[in-house]
């Protein structure tokens, strides 16, 4: 199995006279996976996908630079889902991943 996809999650800023707001917090997925199943020997290709877990422009909020941390990125992402903006990407589903929760690793259980 080939494991192409790299993703990444980004941050986009304004400047305001205040400091710099939150314009966009993205989610994106590069590439893709392809292999072959050994139970089957099917052949399959997993597509990549991107959420956009804020944009200021749909989510009308204020966000500074100065107040970003883990909780307010993790609100920010439950937010989305909750919303249906965001959908798990078919990366996402093939993995540990749960939609508002953020991957999940052995540490985490």
């Amino acid at each position: 199995m080939a494991i192409l996809t790299p993703s990444i999650e980004s941050f986009v800023f304004k400047p305001s006279s205040k400091g710099f707001l939150l314009d966009a917090y993205v989610y994106e997925e590069y590439g893709g996976i392809e292999g072959e199943d050994p139970d089957t020997g099917e052949v399959f290709r997993i597509q990549p996908g991107k959420n956009i877990y804020y944009s200021q422009a749909r989510d009308k909020q204020n966000i500074f630079l100065s107040s970003i941390n883990d909780a307010l990125l993790h609100k920010l992402k439950e937010q989305c889902y909750k919303s249906k903006h965001c959908k798990e990407t078919e990366w996402q589903k093939d993995s540990d991943f749960e939609a508002g929760e953020g991957w999940k690793d052995e540490t985490d259980k």
